[in-house]
């Protein structure tokens, strides 16, 4: 059968907050609290993150790698350290890959990528995901290769809104967000030009999502809005819902 290997940001591992803010805390209570937790090479998973929800709809064993703020080009090191470990192998069935959003924030910028250049995010993009399937494919050349696409968090049609305030039941609190939006969009024609590039199958999440953002009713909801006491089951704000993370594995479950 083969297992799957997962990498991604903090919309794959999405872990606990509060553990997550807590875990350079160097006390002993604090450490046991963050310690007893799903974790891989020191970044903590959330038990009910999509890669585990994915492991569990297909009954395939999943190695996940994902880590809480990784883009296009850090998440190339986590790949390594999966190779490292053998958690990818030749027997591996497919690895799925969902990065991009943090191409578009300060991490992006610090590591020397322009937003407001659209050809140039595209081009590193594609580049980065080229270095990430030749690895892929030399340790595991029959493996299926996915990029997962992003669910939405501002809705993708004008006015883009975004409701980051959700405290009255069913009734979100927001404003249009367009940047947010355009990132957005940005990260997903990337995702899109490197599937293409590299022969990988890219699965769309953000436009199937539109109207479960942070904006939907609270049980449709399938990203927390920042203060958010209505959205059930979430692990940490503007994050997937349990609601959204089981909706991305079952998306991608048929082409793993």
């Amino acid at each position: 059968m083969g297992n799957i290997v997962t990498l991604g940001d903090s919309y794959t591992a999405n872990p606990d907050q509060i553990r997550n803010s807590l875990r350079r805390v160097n006390i002993p209570a604090v450490q046991d609290f963050v310690g007893n937790y799903p974790h891989q090479s020191g970044c903590l998973q959330g038990p009910n993150n999509w890669p585990r929800k994915l492991g569990a709809r297909v009954g395939a064993p999943v190695a996940d790698w994902s880590c809480n703020a990784q883009s296009s080009r850090t998440v190339i090191q986590r790949l390594d350290r999966a190779i490292e470990t053998g958690d990818l192998h030749a027997g591996t069935r497919a690895v799925v890959i969902s990065v991009g959003i943090n191409d578009y924030g300060l991490a992006g910028v610090q590591q020397g990528l322009q937003p407001w250049n659209p050809t140039m995010m595209t081009e590193n993009y594609v580049a980065n995901m080229r270095i990430a399937a030749d690895k892929v494919r030399r340790v595991a050349p029959n493996a299926k290769l996915v990029l997962s696409g992003m669910i939405a968090i501002s809705h993708p049609s004008a006015p883009h809104m975004f409701c980051p305030l959700n405290v009255v039941p069913n009734a979100p609190g927001g404003f249009p967000f367009p940047a947010l939006a355009a990132a957005e969009a940005g990260t997903e024609n990337n995702q899109r030009a490197a599937a293409q590039a590299t022969g990988a199958t890219f699965v769309d999440m953000r436009l199937p999502s539109g109207g479960h953002g942070t904006c939907a009713p609270d049980r449709e909801r399938y990203v927390a809005g920042i203060i958010d006491t209505t959205t059930p089951n979430y692990n940490m704000n503007t994050h997937p819902s349990d609601l959204g993370s089981q909706f991305i594995a079952d998306r991608l479950a048929p082409h793993v």
